[in-house]
């Protein structure tokens, strides 16, 4: 009897124990992304473009900040404006899927093509299919199959099709 209730305690310490463990690591996770933020918070700021970029992606995917989608496309236009092609594909996927501003796919394939001339395989793959299809832009099948070669060559699964 008193073998099992050692036994018992024993294990009660060990799932103490390692709960207690997860707590720490979950805490000392959440410090670093703070710390992690409020660095990215300074330099966006300042006019860095990639951390305008990913403070924009911080709230499009509610990522240590509440997640806001006017707030990322707020960000992200800064970024994009500096010419940064991430934030030039997330602003135009933005303006595609209608989050955190009105849905307007000419937009969108405006902020796609900005990302696209700067050789953005996602944007290309997108825009090419936007051109071959005609969707919200005048219909190019030369265009698209040009755009889908050139994601394709850097790897793109999806315009390899």
């Amino acid at each position: 009897m008193v073998q099992r209730k050692t036994v018992a305690a024993v294990l009660c310490l060990a799932v103490l124990s390692g709960a207690a463990t997860l707590w720490l690591v979950h805490q000392h996770k959440a410090a670093r992304e703070r710390a992690e933020t409020a660095r990215l918070f300074r330099a966006a700021k300042a006019g860095d473009a990639r951390a305008q970029y990913r403070i924009g992606a911080r709230y499009y995917y509610g990522t240590g900040v509440p997640q806001n989608y006017a707030e990322a496309v707020r960000w992200y236009r800064q970024s994009a404006g500096q010419g940064n092609a991430s934030a030039q594909y997330a602003l135009g996927y933005c303006y595609y899927h209608g989050c955190g501003v009105a849905q307007d796919k000419s937009e969108a394939a405006r902020w796609f093509r900005k990302a696209a001339d700067q050789g953005y395989a996602w944007a290309e793959t997108i825009l090419g299919y936007m051109c071959s299809t005609g969707e919200d832009v005048p219909r190019d099948y030369a265009e698209g199959t040009r755009l889908f070669h050139k994601a394709a060559e850097q790897g793109d699964e999806l315009s390899q099709a």
